[in-house]
């Protein structure tokens, strides 16, 4: 058994973070929905199933769909609507573990202990393992937005435009699951822009545009919306209007707002907040361990740089909204993870 995880270490952690998965939601007997966006989004999963078998339209929603469309895709195979849902954030959690391992291999040649690294600081951070079982789109939405990285890191190794397209379609399906995406999507999109300015081949810009257009399809059949923008004969308008007029840098600085949930009172202001993942335990609880160990190196590439720039810039534009909400930060812990073992 040994010697086969040695031999499999990637497998032997997906497996280990399956099995942990499956106790958890079996011991508590966790069905995976928590919360009020659980249950919009079990609504409209179900609005989906009802509108493929006979067109009835979805309710609206400012929700972004497509996590309920591949969650109503998997009800094709899985009558239970509960599970179903749940069983893909259980996988995207899985998908994440591969693609932060093949990630760390294109950014660092040091990479011998990335398993062990990735069980302590991923798999057992707490926020991780109870977001990975809960139906939620935002296991989801990190698991698109690492492919979008992914990719670039190969375009940028191989020059490939297959390589480019698959970038275009995983940024496109993270906007479509989770919006705050955008601004992780700088990350792949500076390396792709790099490595296309010095092909010169700007026409592989184009291509990227509809890739990424073509994911917002099934929104427009479905809702007649474009992202974040409801598209229809009487004009567009953004759908999170909400979010534009409460969006304000001040709030960085505050811990008490008046938002769409009421008044809330935080104990520290939004720019203390929003580096919680660099150093809370909720975050990188047993990864602490680790920590104090990492090796310090000093001739970091620029990979290492960028990274950081743009999880600063992650950071403040979340702390310009008045909420305080570690979904959010969970997003962008995939960063954290790759500037500590840089």
């Amino acid at each position: 058994m040994i010697a086969f995880a040695k031999k499999n270490p990637l497998f032997t952690t997906c497996i280990l973070t399956l099995v942990l998965q499956t106790v958890l939601i079996v011991y508590y007997g966790f069905n995976g929905f928590y919360g009020q966006d659980s249950y919009e989004y079990l609504h409209i999963t179900r609005s989906l199933n009802l509108f493929y078998t006979n067109g009835t339209q979805p309710d609206y929603t400012v929700y972004p769909i497509m996590y309920p469309v591949i969650c109503s895709l998997f009800n094709f195979f899985i009558s239970d609507t509960f599970f179903a849902m749940q069983l893909v954030s259980i996988l995207s959690t899985l998908f994440a573990i591969v693609l932060i391992s093949k990630i760390i291999t294109l950014l660092t040649s040091d990479n011998r202990y990335r398993f062990l690294y990735i069980l302590l600081f991923l798999v057992l951070s707490p926020y991780v393992l109870r977001f990975s079982i809960i139906a939620m789109s935002d296991m989801l939405c990190i698991t698109f937005w690492l492919a979008t990285y992914y990719f670039s890191l190969r375009f940028s190794i191989n020059r490939k435009p297959s390589a480019l397209w698959l970038t275009a379609l995983f940024a496109g399906l993270a906007v479509a699951t989770r919006y705050p995406a955008v601004v992780l999507l700088l990350l792949p999109a500076w390396i792709c822009l790099k490595t296309i300015i010095r092909q010169k081949k700007y026409v592989l810009l184009l291509g990227v545009v509809i890739v990424i257009l073509a994911t917002t399809v099934p929104d427009y059949i479905i809702r007649q919306r474009i992202f974040f923008w409801n598209v229809n004969s009487e004009g567009a308008d953004l759908s999170y209007h909400f979010f534009a007029e409460q969006f304000r840098v001040i709030n960085l600085f505050k811990n008490n707002f008046m938002n769409l949930d009421g008044v809330q009172q935080y104990p520290f202001p939004n720019i203390v907040f929003v580096f919680y993942h660099l150093f809370h335990p909720a975050f990188i609880f047993c990864g602490i361990i680790l920590l104090w160990g990492l090796r310090k190196k000093e001739n970091r590439t620029s990979d290492f740089t960028v990274i950081v720039i743009v999880l600063v810039l992650y950071s403040l534009f979340i702390g310009c909204n008045p909420y305080q909400n570690n979904r959010y930060l969970l997003f962008a812990f995939p960063l954290v993870l790759f500037i500590y073992f840089l």
